[in-house]
């Protein structure tokens, strides 16, 4: 499997602690690395961009550049 890294250089894996470019803390989902889908990390045609929970409860994707593991 490719590694995916945070802006800051930190490998994304499942339940990582994450802070998104949209200013909010939330946790990289466990289930995509999970499912061994296609479209899923380690699958064939994985595009690089994660479930996130946010600690507001909402889900949403980011990729790496949107990610880190820091408050800024």
């Amino acid at each position: 499997m490719e590694m995916h890294k945070t802006s800051d250089g930190v490998e994304i894996v499942a339940g990582l602690r994450v802070f998104t470019t949209d200013w909010e803390w939330g946790t990289v989902d466990a289930e995509q690395f999970e499912r061994g889908g296609l479209l899923d990390p380690g699958g064939a045609h994985f595009d690089g961009w994660f479930g996130v929970t946010l600690d507001s409860g909402w889900s949403t994707i980011f990729n790496g550049e949107r990610l880190m593991t820091r408050k800024p």
